[in-house]
């Protein structure tokens, strides 16, 4: 468990969330290259970071067939716009754990979402083939008080998703 104080941690989340905030237009590799560092020179997001992650959208990766998290899968946030256009709010790669903390650090506003997850690198780092190279799953947020979780068990050939806790 990590030694940093509520306090410092919440500073800690909110800076990191104003760097992801900063790196919007790039892309999700070169994003999570500098959440790293910021957190290489802070302190282990990791061990840093709650299990839920901050902000209000959280998701997490289960590999069902190896019984193990899936890490370093690249993972990416879009709003439906009004004018008809999906627009990136977040993206990052999981963590050991799974875990994408940080994904969604601003405030909630009623919309439609998507996370797309992209798991065909991390199977292919296991030597496995993979079905579904990319798995985007559409949610619609009306209460923003709440906190929305959205996990997804995937395998070589399949997945399935559900709104978690």
């Amino acid at each position: 468990m990590s030694d940093i104080p509520g306090s410092a941690l919440s500073e800690k989340q909110a800076a990191a969330a104003r760097i992801q905030a900063a790196c919007a237009g790039l892309d999700a590799e070169a994003t999570a290259k500098i959440l790293a560092a910021f957190w290489g020179a802070t302190g282990s997001q990791a061990d840093a970071t709650p299990a839920s992650g901050p902000g209000p959208i959280t998701t997490h990766i289960l590999d069902t067939a190896n019984g193990s998290p899936a890490s370093e899968v690249e993972i990416e946030l879009e709003k439906w716009s009004s004018d008809g256009q999906w627009i990136r709010v977040g993206a990052g790669k999981t963590n050991k754990d799974g875990r994408c903390p940080g994904l969604h650090p601003d405030k909630l506003e009623p919309a439609v979402f998507r996370i797309t997850f992209r798991p065909a690198a991390y199977f292919q780092r296991l030597g496995q083939a993979c079905f579904y190279p990319e798995v985007a799953v559409n949610f619609e947020i009306q209460h923003v008080d709440q906190h929305y979780h959205v996990p997804l068990l995937v395998s070589p050939f399949g997945y399935s998703t559900y709104r978690g806790s």
